[in-house]
């Protein structure tokens, strides 16, 4: 199954396994990721999946500012537009994929992406290029946010962290979407998934060219904020 047809599958359960598997923390995550965002340009949601983060980015956004959510999923984007109470002119969802985006070069103010990445870069031979196609349409000074899961530096935390993430995420994600297989995939992705400095590393090898990163909840997840 490749990862599309598995959140094509997923789509119309994912907020709520979501909300249960992290107990709304990645609600409160996406949030916080939300002010390094900001922007009175263009701002891009990318793998924006049922658009959570962009409706986050969407209550704070200065007037002026235009925002777009992308995916590949065609599933996933139509949950996010019968979710869109307001049909702001300012917003919009495009059907696409990172590996070739639909913007000119250096035209996007500031990009986000919220538990996603992992998707795009761990094991995945297409990281470097998706790292440089969205290098390629960040403009000279403008951000890209990265809202991920990460390795806690406490070695008890780490090893319950991923007792439950490759154990009960699964059950659980299972349980709700009746896909197991998904839970799994997204349980292993996370409970080994790189460390908040070899993700630093990462980014700064590909291009960017400062990279700061918060930690959150003693290294559960992590919010790195990249400058062009």
């Amino acid at each position: 199954m490749t990862i599309r047809t598995m959140f094509a599958k997923i789509a119309g359960t994912y907020d709520a396994v979501n909300l249960v598997i992290t107990f709304g923390l990645d609600s409160l995550w996406r949030r916080k990721a939300v002010r390094n965002c900001q922007s009175s340009g263009i701002i891009v949601d990318l793998c924006c999946g049922t658009g959570d983060f962009l409706r986050d980015i969407a209550r704070s956004a200065p007037k002026n500012s235009i925002l777009i959510g992308l995916d590949f999923s065609r599933e996933m984007l139509s949950k996010a537009l019968r979710q869109e109470r307001v049909k702001a002119k300012r917003k919009e969802f495009i059907l696409a994929d990172v590996s070739n985006l639909p913007f000119r070069d250096e035209c996007i103010d500031s990009a986000g992406v919220s538990f996603s990445f992992r998707n795009l870069t761990y094991n995945n031979p297409q990281a470097e290029l998706y790292l440089r196609e969205i290098l390629r349409v960040i403009r000279h000074g403008g951000r890209f946010v990265v809202v991920e899961t990460s390795q806690p530096t406490s070695h008890p935390l780490r090893i319950a962290l991923h007792l439950y993430q490759g154990k009960i995420v699964p059950l659980i994600g299972g349980l709700i979407s009746r896909n197991k297989d998904a839970y799994r995939y997204l349980g292993d992705s996370a409970m080994n998934f790189y460390s908040a400095g070899s993700v630093r590393r990462m980014l700064l090898r590909y291009g960017f060219r400062e990279v700061n990163y918060e930690s959150l909840m003693l290294g559960i997840a992590c919010i790195h904020t990249c400058t062009k």
